[in-house]
């Protein structure tokens, strides 16, 4: 979002809309040069995060947006998220639950950088994390549920 004021009135001008952000790209510190993915631990909180909202007898009728800072980090780090709630809670494939992200023309995603301070040399993705995220859970190492 741009800012908080313009969101402020996205919001009253659509209240059957339930809008809604974490802190969890938002505050993401990472050492040195990184600028993530999220951990894993933040990946399942934000996926329960999801599941409780969907579940509310107040919000089950009401669509879902999530929105956060313009950021390209902010961003990179949200699509994160929301792809990786389709791939571990809604069984997505990695690719399907990025394909809508891939296809919006000036989204301003960067890749992850390692936790050094030297040039990014690896160009780690979302959808490299996404696959990462898949083949855990495949072999049973990352369940929502029981994380």
């Amino acid at each position: 979002h741009e800012h908080d004021t313009v969101t402020t009135h996205e919001i009253e001008r659509f209240p059957k809309i339930f809008f809604f952000s974490s802190i969890i790209p938002e505050t993401y510190h990472g050492f040195a040069l990184d600028q993530g993915p999220i951990g894993a631990a933040d990946i399942v909180h934000f996926c329960r995060d999801i599941q409780r909202r969907l579940a509310h007898p107040q919000l089950s009728h009401r669509p879902l947006v999530f929105y956060t800072y313009t950021d390209p980090v902010c961003v990179t780090n949200s699509v994160l998220l929301l792809c990786a709630y389709l791939v571990l809670c809604e069984g997505y494939s990695p690719e399907e639950a990025f394909s809508d992200f891939a296809r919006i023309r000036g989204l301003p995603l960067e890749p992850f950088h390692d936790a050094t301070y030297l040039p990014e040399t690896f160009g780690l993705g979302i959808l490299d994390v996404l696959n990462g995220l898949a083949r855990a859970n495949s072999l049973g190492w990352l369940d929502v549920d029981t994380f």
